[in-house]
């Protein structure tokens, strides 16, 4: 036994074991990590689901108003019709 293991003592075995083993924990680690941040972009609030309702909500507002605006065209020219002018 050399002096130093002397002094310090034996490790103990969790701390041997997670010292072998620490390339696949780190690995592990960085797999949940990207795992959950994957998870996270798909069903968080941040998701692709969110994105592709939004878009829906995006088109048909654009939708209504294209609408409101021929309506507003319309009434418009009935309201110069009126009050006798050319449109």
């Amino acid at each position: 036994m050399s002096e130093t293991e002397a002094l310090l003592g034996e490790t103990p075995k969790l701390w041997r074991l997670i010292y072998t083993n620490r390339v696949w924990i780190v690995l592990f680690t960085i797999v949940m990590i990207v795992g959950l941040y994957g998870g996270y972009l798909l069903f968080g609030s941040n998701s692709l689901e969110v994105l592709v309702k939004l878009q829906i909500q995006k088109k048909q507002l654009i939708d209504d108003a294209k609408k409101l605006e021929d309506q507003n065209a319309t009434l418009q020219k009935q309201i110069f019709e009126l009050r006798g002018l050319k449109p």
